[in-house]
This record gives C-alpha cells, sequence and structure tokens, in this order.
C-alpha cells in the first residue's frame, strides 16, 4: 500500500505553500507548480508509476486549496484501471475528488469500477464500493446496481466488504429514478434471511439499508418482521462482541437502526411474535433509570424514545400508558438536552390519534416547560401546546399564552403570538370573547403583534352587525386607560372610523381618544388615522368644533413629506367640500371577504415545507383516524367565524402545491379501506365551509346596502344554471346579466351578455372576477357607459388548475344616469360537474372501486328531502345534465349509479375519477340519499353540493 508521507516531493510542495506570506505568492507557487505537471504530461517520456502517484496527490491538494485543476483527469482515470492498489488508491480518490454524479466522464470509468467489482480483491472491491456511494448517480444505479447486490450477497465476502456494500447500494437506491431497484418480490426473503448474519458490523449496514428501503414501502418486506425482532433479543441478552458494546450498552447504533425499522411495519400478525415484541418494548420502556455517564444516558434514552414510537405503532393498550407517563417523567428532570428530547417525541407521538387525548390530561406540565430559562424547549413546547389543542382546552392554552408573552425571549415571541391568535380563532366560546382576547394579545405583544392579528378581528367584526358595537366600547375603554400600542391603534382606528356611530361615547370624545396618540405615530398608521378622522368628519356637523380640528388637521398634513399621508390629506380637504358625495365615498366599507384565515396563511409561509422531510410511517397517518376535536359545533358557537387550522392548511398547500400530476385512469382508483359514508353535516352541503359561510354573510350585507333588489331569486338563478349552459344570472330594473356557457375537460367559454333596462346610459364601476388559484381566467375589459337599451357581450376563458369546492364570483357595480346605484358579488355557475366528462367502466369494477373508497373524506352521503317524488329516469336524465355516465350496478338496494371524470390543468393534465349513487328511501319516495365517491376529499364535497343543489 501507497504512503502519502513517503512522497517527498509532495511534502516539499505543501510546506512551500503554506511558508508563502501572501495570496499573491501562493497562487505564483501553485501555478508554477501546475505548468510543471502540465509540462510532464504532454511530454513524450513516460513517466514512472512513482511520478504518476505523486503529480496526482499534488493536483489533489491543488484542488482541495480551492484552485481551479483543468487537466489531470484521463490520468485519474487510468489509474484506476491499473493492477497494484497504489495505483488504483490514487485514481479513486483522485477521480471521487474531480468528477460528480453528473459528470460525463463517469462514463468512462464505469467499466474499470465494475471489473473492481466483480475481482476477487477485496481491496479493489472496497476502493469501487467507496467510490460508488461517493460518486454514483442514477446511470450507475441502473448500471451497477446488481454487482453490488451480488457482493452484498455473497456468503463467502469478508464482512467489511459486505457492509460496504450495504450501505453503498443505500446510496444507489437513494439515487435511483425508479423504486424497482430492489424488487421486493425478489428481494423481499432474501433480506429476511440476510437478517441472520452474525457479524454486527454487517447487520447494522443490512439494517441501515433495510430502513431505507422501508420508509418509502413496506409491502413485500414482512419477513423481515421477525429477524428485526430476533436481533432486538439477541441484544438485549447482551450477545455480542465487546467491540460492540458502547458504555456497557450492546451496540446501541444497531438497536436504534432496528426499532426505526419496526416503526414502518405494521403489527406482527404472529401472537407469539406480537408477544415477544411487546416482551422487549415493555423491557426497554421500563428500565431508565439515569446514570452519573451522561454518553450512557444519551444512547439509552435514544433507544427509549424509539421503543416509544414503536409501542404507539403498535397500539398496545399496556404499553401506551406506559409510553406516556415515561415522556411526561422526563419532562419534569432538571436536564435541558432531556426535557427538550422529551417534548420533541411527544410532538411527533401526539401525531397518533390513540394518545392524543393522553397528552392532553398532561397539558399542565407541559405548559410549565413555557417557564424554561431555554428557549429552544419554550419553542418547542409552544409547537406541543399548539398541535394538541382541542376546544376544552384551547382557552386554558391561550391564557397562559398570554401569561408568558411578557416573559417570553423576543426571537420567538411573533411565533408565540401567531400561535396564540390561531388557537382563539379556531377554538372560541363566543365572538365577545374572541374580540377580547384578540384585542388583549395585541396590547400584550406589542411590535411583535403582525396586522394579520388585528386584520382577522376585523374579518369577524365587519362580518357580524351585533359585534361592532362591542368592538367600538372595547377600544375605547382600552384607549381611556393610556396602554396602547401602534398596532392596537391602527385597528382601534378602523374599528372607531367604522363603527363609532353604534356606540353611545360623543364623536368628539373618540376623537380626543385617539389624537393624542397622533403625533407619534409612523406614516403608515397616521394615514390610517386619516381615514378615521374624515369619517367622524362626515359624522358631525360642518361648523362643528370637531370639523375645524380636522379640516386643520387636513390643512398641516397636505404639507407633510411622507406621500402617501399628504396625499390623503389633499383628497379628504377636496372630498369634505360636497358633503353628499363625501357620504357616499365615505360610507361604512362591506364586511371583508374571507378567503382564507389570514393568520393561518402567515403560519404556513413562515413555517414553510420542507422538501427533504422524511417520510413518515403510516401510523402517523393522523388523517386515517378521527379526529376528536372536529364535531360539528353547536349552533351557539361562532360557526359562521372559525376557521378549522387543518382544513386552511390543507386547502393552503393545494394552492402552493403547482406540480404537474400523472393522470389518474378510473381503473386506478386507490384502495381506501372503510366503504361506510360518513354523514355530512348540513353546514357542510350549504356552505362547504366557513369560506362560504362568510361569504354568504358578506352578500347579506352588500343586498342590504344596495338600493336596487333582483326582480327574482338570485339562488334560484344559480341553481338553475347548474343544469343548464344558459340563462339568467342576475337581473333588477335597471340590468339584466345573462350567460352562456361552452367547452369540455378542463376548459371552459363563458360569455357574459350585459343589458341596460334604463332610459337613460348606465355607468358601469365595476365588471371583474377576482383571481384565484384554482382558475385561470381571462375576460375582455368591460365599456365605462352601457347606452340605453344596449346589450353588451363579454367573454371569458376558464381553465381549471386544481380541484376546488368555493364557487368564483363576479363582482359587479352601476351607476344610472338618475343616481340609484348597485353593487353586488355574484357566485357564477361553475360546480365541479361542468369541468367534468362521462366515462364507461365495467359494472364489476365500479362495485369493485366504490368498496374500496374509505368513508370521510372520500366519501360522503347526506340524505336529500326533495320538493317532489323524481322517478330514477329523472335523476338519471339530471345525473346526465351534470355530465356523469350512468352505470347499471347492483350495490344491494335500488338505485342509480353514475360515474365522471373531472378535469384540471397545471402543467399537465389531471383527471380525478368520480362515483355518485342516488337511492330513494322505501317508506318515503321524496327522501334520497346521495353518496359521493372520489379519490380527492376536496371534490367530494364540492361533488355533494352540486348533486344536493340539483336535486331540488
Amino acid at each position: 500500500m501507497a504512503k502519502v508521507e513517503n512522497q517527498r516531493g509532495l511534502k516539499n510542495y505543501i510546506q512551500e505553500i503554506r511558508n508563502c506570506n501572501t495570496k499573491d505568492a501562493e497562487h505564483e507557487r501553485v501555478q508554477k507548480e501546475l505548468g510543471k505537471i502540465r509540462k510532464k504530461y504532454t511530454s513524450n517520456k513516460p513517466l514512472s508509476s512513482y511520478d504518476k502517484r505523486k503529480y496526482l496527490w499534488k493536483l489533489m491538494y491543488t484542488k482541495m486549496l480551492g484552485y481551479d485543476v483543468e487537466f489531470g483527469h484521463k490520468q485519474a482515470m487510468d489509474m484506476m484501471a491499473a493492477t497494484t492498489y497504489a495505483e488504483k488508491q490514487v485514481g479513486y480518490v483522485v477521480c471521487g475528488m474531480f468528477l460528480s454524479e453528473n459528470d460525463e466522464l463517469l462514463r468512462l470509468v464505469i467499466n474499470s469500477v465494475r471489473s473492481d467489482l466483480l475481482s476477487r480483491n477485496e481491496a479493489f472491491q472496497c476502493l469501487a464500493l467507496d467510490f460508488t456511494a461517493n460518486v454514483g448517480g442514477p446511470e450507475f444505479a441502473q448500471l451497477l446496481a446488481a454487482d453490488v447486490l451480488n457482493v452484498m450477497a455473497h456468503g463467502a465476502t469478508r464482512p467489511i466488504v459486505r457492509k460496504k456494500a450495504a450501505l453503498c447500494l443505500l446510496r444507489l437506491l437513494r439515487k435511483s429514478p425508479d423504486d424497482q431497484l430492489l424488487s421486493a418480490k425478489d428481494w423481499g426473503s432474501k433480506m429476511a434471511a440476510l437478517l441472520e448474519e452474525t457479524d454486527l458490523g454487517v447487520l447494522l449496514g443490512l439494517t441501515t439499508l433495510l430502513l431505507g428501503i422501508v420508509s418509502r414501502n413496506y409491502e413485500g418486506y414482512e419477513a423481515c418482521i421477525p429477524r428485526l425482532v430476533e436481533i432486538l433479543e439477541r441484544l438485549r441478552e447482551k450477545d455480542v462482541p465487546q467491540d460492540y458494546t458502547y458504555y456497557g450498552l450492546p451496540s446501541p447504533w444497531l438497536e436504534v437502526k432496528v426499532l426505526r425499522a419496526l416503526q414502518y411495519f405494521p403489527a406482527p400478525e404472529n401472537p407469539e411474535m406480537l408477544k415477544r415484541l411487546r416482551a422487549i418494548l415493555k423491557q426497554i420502556l421500563s428500565v431508565n433509570d439515569p446514570v452519573k455517564n451522561p454518553n450512557k444516558n444519551n444512547a439509552a434514552h435514544a433507544i427509549v424514545f424509539e421503543a416509544a414510537a414503536v409501542a404507539v405503532s403498535i397500539e398496545d393498550e399496556e404499553l401506551t400508558p406506559l409510553v406516556v407517563n415515561l415522556m411526561v417523567r422526563f419532562l419534569t428532570v432538571r436536564e435541558s438536552n432531556l426535557k427538550y428530547l422529551a417534548l420533541e417525541n411527544i410532538n411527533r407521538l401526539s401525531q397518533s390519534w390513540q394518545i392524543s387525548k393522553a397528552i392532553s390530561q398532561h397539558r399542565k406540565t407541559i405548559i410549565a416547560c413555557m417557564s424554561d430559562a431555554d428557549s429552544s424547549i419554550t419553542g418547542v413546547a409552544l409547537n406541543l401546546l399548539f398541535t394538541t389543542a382541542n376546544k376544552d382546552t384551547a382557552g386554558e392554552i391561550v391564557e397562559e399564552l398570554l401569561t408568558a408573552i411578557e416573559r417570553s425571549d423576543y426571537s420567538m415571541r411573533e411565533e408565540l403570538v401567531l400561535k396564540a391568535a390561531i388557537l382563539a380563532e379556531r377554538f372560541p366560546p363566543s365572538p365577545e370573547w374572541y374580540v377580547n382576547v384578540m384585542l388583549r394579545l395585541i396590547l400584550c405583544a406589542g411590535d411583535a403583534s403582525s396586522n394579520e392579528i388585528w386584520h382577522s378581528i376585523l374579518h369577524l367584526v365587519s362580518a357580524k352587525k351585533e359585534l361592532q358595537a362591542h368592538a367600538v366600547e372595547k377600544v375605547t375603554k382600552i384607549l381611556q386607560e393610556d396602554v396602547a400600542n401602534e398596532v392596537f391603534l391602527q385597528c382601534a382606528a378602523y374599528i372607531v372610523g367604522e363603527y363609532g356611530r353604534q356606540s353611545s361615547m360623543e364623536t368628539m370624545e373618540q376623537f380626543n381618544l385617539l389624537h393624542q396618540y397622533y403625533h407619534s405615530l409612523s406614516p403608515e398608521a397616521k394615514a390610517m388615522f386619516l381615514n378615521c378622522y374624515e369619517k367622524m368628519r362626515c359624522r358631525s356637523d360642518a361648523d362643528s368644533e370637531l370639523a375645524k380640528k380636522i379640516d386643520d388637521l387636513m390643512a398641516y398634513e397636505s404639507k407633510s413629506i411622507d406621500p402617501e399621508v399628504q396625499q390623503r390629506a389633499v383628497e379628504y380637504s377636496s372630498l369634505c367640500s360636497n358633503h353628499n358625495i363625501a357620504e357616499i365615498a365615505l360610507q361604512t366599507l362591506p364586511p371583508w371577504e374571507m378567503k382564507k384565515s389570514v393568520l393561518l396563511r402567515k403560519l404556513v409561509g413562515n413555517e414553510g415545507t420542507s422538501e427533504e422531510a422524511r417520510e413518515q410511517p403510516a401510523w402517523l397517518d393522523s388523517s386515517k383516524e378521527p379526529n376528536f376535536d372536529t364535531e360539528p359545533p353547536e349552533p351557539s358557537e361562532i360557526t359562521d367565524v372559525h376557521v378549522d387550522s387543518a382544513a386552511a392548511i390543507n386547502d393552503d398547500s393545494k394552492e402552493v402545491s403547482m406540480e404537474p400530476q400523472q393522470p389518474v385512469q378510473v381503473l386506478d382508483l386507490l384502495d381506501f379501506g372503510n366503504d361506510e359514508p360518513s354523514e355530512v353535516p348540513d353546514e357542510a352541503i350549504n356552505g362547504s365551509s366557513i369560506i362560504e359561510e362568510t361569504q354568504a354573510t358578506v352578500a347579506e350585507e352588500v343586498r342590504q346596502t344596495s338600493k336596487t333588489e333582483p326582480i327574482e331569486d338570485i339562488d334560484a338563478w344559480l341553481a338553475s344554471l347548474y343544469t343548464s349552459m344558459s340563462g339568467i344570472l342576475y337581473e333588477d330594473s335597471n340590468m339584466q346579466i345573462g350567460l352562456k356557457i361552452r367547452g369540455k375537460m378542463s376548459n371552459l367559454e363563458i360569455d357574459f351578455f350585459v343589458g341596460n333596462k334604463t332610459e337613460g346610459t348606465l355607468e358601469l364601476k365595476k365588471f371583474t372576477i377576482p383571481p384565484t388559484p384554482y382558475f385561470e381566467v381571462n375576460c375582455t375589459e368591460a365599456p365605462a357607459e352601457i347606452e340605453k337599451g344596449q346589450q353588451i357581450m363579454l367573454q371569458s376563458t376558464w381553465a381549471c388548475l386544481l380541484p376546488y369546492n368555493t364557487l368564483p364570483v363576479l363582482q359587479i357595480q352601476y351607476l344610472t344616469s338618475g343616481g340609484e346605484s348597485m353593487a353586488r358579488s355574484l357566485k357564477l355557475p361553475t360546480p365541479v360537474t361542468k369541468f367534468c366528462s362521462p366515462v364507461t367502466i365495467p359494472a364489476n369494477v365500479f362495485i369493485t372501486r366504490w368498496n374500496q373508497v374509505s368513508g370521510a373524506p372520500f366519501k360522503l352521503g347526506k340524505k336529500k328531502q326533495c320538493q317532489s317524488n323524481p322517478t330514477a329516469e329523472q335523476i338519471a336524465q339530471i345525473l346526465t345534465i351534470l355530465n356523469f355516465e350512468i352505470i347499471q350496478v347492483d350495490l344491494g338496494q335500488p338505485n342509480t349509479s353514475a360515474v365522471c371524470i373531472f378535469h384540471c390543468e397545471s402543467g399537465q393534465v389531471k383527471q380525478i375519477p368520480c362515483m355518485a349513487s342516488i337511492t330513494a328511501s322505501d317508506v318515503d319516495p321524496s327522501e334520497m340519499t346521495v353518496t359521493v365517491a372520489t379519490a380527492d376529499a376536496t371534490i367530494s364535497e364540492a361533488l355533494m353540493h352540486a348533486l344536493y343543489t340539483c336535486l331540488d
């Protein structure tokens, strides 16, 4: 074996580089040496083996210093094909330094690497395996995986080589473009046989490889479970060489790997094997007495945490309380490291529905961790409280968080405030409580409170009239206490400006309470105050003392150096000259349209998503188990305001994730298990979510403030367009809006026909479709005016990008020549069925897939009381109009079943199979049971809403 230290020329070169006093001197010496080596390589004189190795070591050292080395690659690759170990070693090391997995030159050395893998020289095999593991990419994975497998499975190969082969194969598995590198059919039983290895080094490598495989998909490797249990028994019996003992613990690294691999498998089906596994886990979880040596403690606790996760995964009633009590006991120790790890693991284990309630019973211990001096422990405790909160505990948690804000570290105060606000938004006992808590939160947080906090308050207050007087009273009371900060003052200015007339306090007194803070505000806040003051002026007499003060302030700020403040002051001063126009321009703003929770949007934006997140074991998928915290709220609760965190985050992820997916065929519906449909609450059908309810509130507010009413029911027009491609969308005494829909699959064309019914010109102030992440809409621009008796046509094209359950809206506003105005937001008749197409499948396939789809959220069922007694033919006609294909199947009782495909396109076409079945009651023919099943929860909800609407 060649030794680098014997290279005298290399030692001299390194010493001269170190002796350089300046960067320029070093650069000069490097360039001189590179020129000398390049001259040697281009010379016709052959180089000795010593010189070849010496020059390559020099080039590698130069590369390590950060200099570009543009030659020597061929010489290094030639050395890889040499017959002596000394030359091969240099070749492999230098090529590993010079080349990357995407380098085209790698193709020139594949044959050399494969030749060394197939040789009987174990030293050559180790060099080839090391090089493949460090540099190999997808091409290496396809060409050399079989050879590496043979080396690993060859019983006569030395353990050191087999261990390297297992780790090399794991690298190739991660780089492989598909999951077929190790076929479970061929290698499931072989891997189980390999795990009978006695050498712990090889066993550790094999277990690491198995962990990498089952983290992708465990199916086909169930035969490895008994072998893993046997390894645990061997380690528990301390049947290991002394070399693999760490502070008296038998190979803790292997035990951790084995326990982690078991988390990806379901519980053993063999009762005897399950009993043995339970006994091992109970032994691990019971023996946890701390010792003085911190290294031994760390290793022992690593085993305990992994064993706890396995105990939860097998859903053992005896082990689960033991896990919870053990984790909670760790929270009371003084050692910060152990407390932090316990919190992290509780947070991870709490995703399992089996122990989420058991964890919540110990929330006082978790809350106590919020007072820890270590900010990292406080942060993890905050995350745990946030993820385990429910409607019974949220109030207590929010109160504790409000107390913790003042003493919290400033670096995490913003996160603490945001999560406290989200908990208050998710689980409010009453609207008044929510407003009071959020205002307290803003006061406690100070500068750590973002604008999204007070925006969320305004969402609620603007949508619920009964809260407006309470909000004004609350903010004026706080203003009198002189404890306000700027974020609160902006919120107060908006509330007082919009709803101050509902308070018993005089407008002048309200002005004085706000104005005492005015001169210390930032320009942004001053602009908000000026808006509030102008609305106060409109509520007072033109010659009053308040009006004069506000006029003087506007005149002063019209010379402000801040352009925003100056512009507002000038515009408001001009607006005051015409009181009638000012009243129209400064009327109370309509309720905010709450598309999604602004707080959750900010949380998702702050935390982001990790592309390299480790795949979780199946037992951590809480969506597969019942959620105890999402029962339908009582009518007295704040159901039209609170936004469910999980649902909103999922919706956000749908907006953000725009990656193209492969088309889904009808025959590829996934097996989701249970076939019982879940009952859907009435509010889910009528509005589908809190977003729909808030939009309904907004529409009602607009309807009340509009002087012009429609001549018929808008909802009836909308429902009729569900089953028609043309018709009236809206009509009143001044205007008529009709539309015509055409197109198929993921693309539609909608033509709007807008007619003027007045005797004069109709000024079209607004005719827009707000952008939405679910559609790409292009619409021709509407003219500013429509002449008497004129009808205009506005064309629009629609491309569906993502599954959706909220209808888009058309915002329209006009002003007649007689001064009559109207402003509305109209829902557009674009249910998901407009983007569906019928498809024919065999009846037996329909039944199979229907039974495979599980309950909510993929399969939904709901009873519908129709106004008439629709026949099977009439139901089939409705389904056909909605782009379904009728399927004659027997689901156990008379029914009308149908299937279609929903189309959307975001870079690549995506198809979602949809199935529906409508069954009439034997007792009451007018009572229908509507059941839908799809591969997407959002589409299931939207499809149920569409069918429910069309059956009236």
